[in-house]
C-alpha cells in the first residue's frame, strides 16, 4: 500500500498558509527537504505535514519566535 503524499499546494490549503511560507520554512528549520515528483514538484508525506503543523502552531498560535520554535523542534526530535 503506497503512503498518502501531498502536493506543496495542497499542504497549503491544508495548513492555511502560502506556499512561499512552507518553502521558507524547509531552509528556516532545515527540514528534511521535501520530496520531488517526476515533475520536480514538492511531495510531503504525512510526516512531513504534522511536523510543518507543529511549525505552524508554535509560530501562529502560540506566537513564538522562530529561535523559540526551533529549540521547541530539538528538543522533540
Amino acid at each position: 500500500m503506497a503512503e498518502e503524499t501531498f502536493s506543496i499546494f495542497e499542504v497549503s490549503e491544508l495548513l492555511g498558509v502560502p506556499p512561499h511560507v512552507l518553502r521558507y520554512w524547509e531552509s528556516e528549520f532545515s527540514l528534511p527537504a521535501a520530496d520531488r515528483d517526476d515533475a520536480g514538484r514538492r511531495i510531503y508525506n504525512a510526516e512531513d505535514v504534522a511536523l510543518v503543523r507543529r511549525i505552524k502552531e508554535s509560530l501562529y498560535d502560540e506566537q513564538c519566535t522562530i529561535a523559540e520554535t526551533k529549540r521547541r523542534l530539538a528538543e522533540r526530535r
